[in-house]
């Protein structure tokens, strides 16, 4: 089969012809995806992956030229239609929102692939109305992406495509995954595995070994394409993979470790506890429930024939089951993670449940229930049960948050604020001069300089939780910042303003209010008195940031030209 023929079967396969509810479904998906897109609060971690990604574009290398603790696939993903249209947090949503409606339209196909359709159609209408997921899915996190790649490999895995091109393509796509999420690498490994079992005629364990070697070495060609360069570089320039490692695993595993000493064996189980509750309230019913009818209605028939009939759906619930299983052994483990594998697990169960209806209108002719139209209770299960799956997480994603009365919490929009904040900045600092902030992604938006080791957001300061977060050598060899360098960067002349917020004290667990002296220690305190002036505080800033206070330089107050405000930005 040629290449032209493969692409012209795809185009062909990913048509919807039948289901006119479809169509319907997924405007309804998009519309209150857009609703969230626009109108939900800006999330911390969006600062760093859209500045990031404005830095590979520009030549600078993850790991080695600045601080970055995931994988870098998102980065160049990102960048360059950013590089393209502006790098702003809106254009990065949008971005978003592009991926998520194809992994949405995607589902639908998979479903109709297995002769489920109605599983996919059920499955985009509960990430619609689930806004807890839709609000973690929507926003420039490594959520989507990782999804659409694992969605992609999925859909390709159930097309009729040629096998050989099929198996490739398909681990190529997970191996993309585990480029934006390193603990999704798990499944091209997982997925080789179970290609090399389908193929194994059993006559000849030989067989099988070579069969796992070409597709295991088809997940390391992928995986090593996506991290070999990097880590090259990083050989090459210092002569270790130290600061590759650290950034993707040590500082994950220092961070955890130190979380685990300071909250004690009780805290720890608590955290743990609460993360897997809030998951469970999600899926104790709809994953473990349905999936016990699916395989208690197919057990009797004989093995060879389910895993003829049914190979792609076991493939998708066993896809689900390796990232769950692996986020399970994370040493923190929170509920929002799991949303880059939920809409498989909520497909599955669907799945299950239109099988279990299906067997029972033939298996039991006598019960009123599964002779009746089933859909009808699937569809009604559905509009009750799942919008309660967003009530463990409310706070994460509404518009409202805390600290703000009513009427601010809906007048307020962060997207907004946030272009106007860069606005003031432009105004307020010369092009020439460096900011030092967390808020990494009001320096690209007013095309200002972000000081370097500020780059991952409030990740970058390395104050109580690392080893090694009081040595300035060790800190600069990876891109952070200590006490010590913020000072010297506040106290360089090339530092024109400084940004802080609630949330540097809030994220790093030390205190919730508003205290520099406590946080960076005594001399930020004195140098920010002494050479900045406080210019302007804008209240209810960012996620859960009640205040952003600008600090400018002293000697920069003539400089300054507020032309066309309403208001004067010095009256707070």
């Amino acid at each position: 089969m040629s290449i032209k023929n493969i692409i012209s079967d795809f185009k062909e396969s990913i048509k919807i012809k039948s289901n006119q509810y479809s169509i319907y479904v997924l405007i309804f998906f998009a519309f209150n995806s857009l609703f969230l897109l626009f109108t939900s609060h800006v999330n911390v971690d969006e600062n760093f992956y859209t500045y990031c990604a404005k830095l590979v574009w520009e030549g600078f290398i993850p790991y080695v030229d600045f601080f970055f603790t995931q994988s870098p696939v998102l980065l160049y993903v990102y960048g360059l239609p950013l590089l393209i249209f502006g790098n702003n947090l809106l254009n990065s949503r949008i971005i978003t929102f592009v991926f998520l409606f194809i992994t949405a339209f995607l589902i639908i196909k998979i479903g109709k692939n297995v002769e489920f359709e109605m599983a996919g159609i059920y499955t985009v209408l509960a990430m619609s109305i689930a806004w807890w997921i839709l609000y973690n899915l929507i926003i420039t996190k490594t959520y989507t992406l990782t999804l659409f790649f694992i969605v992609l490999g999925l859909y390709i895995y159930s097309t009729d495509m040629k096998e050989s091109w099929k198996y490739t393509i398909s681990i190529v796509f997970m191996g993309l995954a585990g480029g934006v999420r390193l603990n999704i690498a798990a499944l091209p490994i997982f997925l080789s595995c179970w290609i090399a079992i389908k193929e194994w005629n059993k006559t000849s364990k030989m067989d099988l070994l070579k069969n796992l070697i070409k597709y295991l070495m088809i997940s390391a060609i992928t995986l090593i394409i996506i991290y070999g360069p990097i880590f090259l570089i990083d050989f090459l320039e210092s002569g270790s993979l130290n600061r590759s490692l650290y950034n993707l695993i040590g500082v994950h595993s220092n961070r955890n470790l130190t979380l685990n000493i300071g909250l004690g064996i009780f805290g720890r189980i608590v955290l743990i506890f609460d993360a897997l509750l809030q998951y469970l309230v999600i899926s104790i019913f709809i994953i473990f429930l349905p999936i016990f009818l699916f395989f208690a209605l197919v057990i009797k028939n004989d093995i060879k024939t389910i895993f003829r009939n049914y190979e792609v759906i076991f493939l998708i619930f066993l896809t689900q089951l390796v990232v769950i299983g692996v986020y399970m052994m994370l040493a923190t483990l929170f509920a929002e993670y799991i949303t880059s594998i939920l809409p498989i697990t909520i497909l599955v169960v669907f799945i299950g449940l239109i099988k279990f209806f299906r067997y029972g209108r033939f298996r039991f002719t006598n019960f009123k229930l599964f002779q009746k139209n089933y859909q009808k209770f699937i569809f009604i299960g559905l509009i009750c049960v799942i919008p309660l799956t967003t009530l463990p997480q409310i706070n994460q994603f509404v518009i409202p948050r805390a600290g703000r009365p009513f009427s601010e919490r809906i007048l307020i929009n962060d997207i907004k604020q946030y272009q106007e904040v860069s606005d003031f900045i432009g105004i307020a600092s010369p092009p020439w001069g460096y900011i030092a902030t967390y808020e990494c992604a009001l320096t690209t938006q007013s095309d200002r300089n972000l000081m370097p080791g500020n780059e991952m957001s409030y990740f970058s300061y390395h104050h109580w939780y690392e080893p090694f977060g009081l040595f300035s050598c060790v800190c600069l060899y990876y891109h952070v910042l200590n006490g010590e360098i913020l000072y010297h960067q506040l106290k360089s002349n090339y530092t024109t303003m400084a940004l802080f917020t609630l949330g540097q004290a809030f994220f790093t667990f030390l205190t919730e209010k508003f205290d520099l002296e406590i946080f960076f220690g005594k001399n930020i305190t004195e140098v920010l008195n002494s050479e900045y002036n406080l210019i302007a505080i804008y209240p209810g800033f960012g996620q859960v940031n009640d205040m952003l206070f600008i600090y400018q330089r002293k000697n920069l107050t003539n400089w300054i030209n507020f032309p066309g405000l309403d208001i004067d930005p010095l009256d707070f």
